[in-house]
C-alpha cells in the first residue's frame, strides 16, 4: 500500500483505474435512478453517483450535459438542447465526484 504523505490517501488503488471510461448523459442517469425518486432537474446526490458507478462495473463514469438550470450561468447551452448545457461531472469509484468540468459561454 502507497500513501501519498500530502494527501494522506492510499493511492494504489489509481494504479487499476484504465481508459476507456463510461460516459452517459444526465437525462440517461436520471432514468437509471427513476426507481430511486430521481427526477429530472434533481442535483445528483453522492449516493446517486455511487449507484451510477455500480452500475458502470464500478469503473470510472463521465455524466455529461446537466440541466441548465442547476448550472453557472456562463456555461454553454447546448446547441441541439438549449435546456442542457455541455458540461461534465468525472464519477469515480471510491470517491463519487472528482472533478466537473464546462464549456464555457463565449458570446
Amino acid at each position: 500500500m502507497f500513501r501519498n504523505p500530502l494527501l494522506n490517501a492510499d493511492v494504489e488503488g489509481l494504479r487499476s483505474v484504465k481508459k476507456p471510461f463510461g460516459r452517459i448523459t444526465y437525462t440517461k442517469a436520471v432514468e437509471l435512478l427513476a426507481g430511486y425518486g430521481v427526477k429530472w432537474g434533481d442535483d445528483l446526490k453522492s449516493s446517486h453517483e455511487k449507484m451510477l458507478v455500480n452500475i458502470n462495473g464500478n469503473k470510472p463514469l463521465f455524466v455529461t450535459h446537466f440541466p441548465k438550470a442547476m448550472k453557472f450561468f456562463n456555461m454553454k447551452e447546448n446547441d441541439e438542447s438549449p435546456e442542457v448545457v455541455n458540461s461534465a461531472d468525472l464519477l469515480l469509484p471510491a470517491g463519487g465526484e472528482a472533478v466537473g468540468a464546462a464549456e464555457r459561454e463565449y458570446r
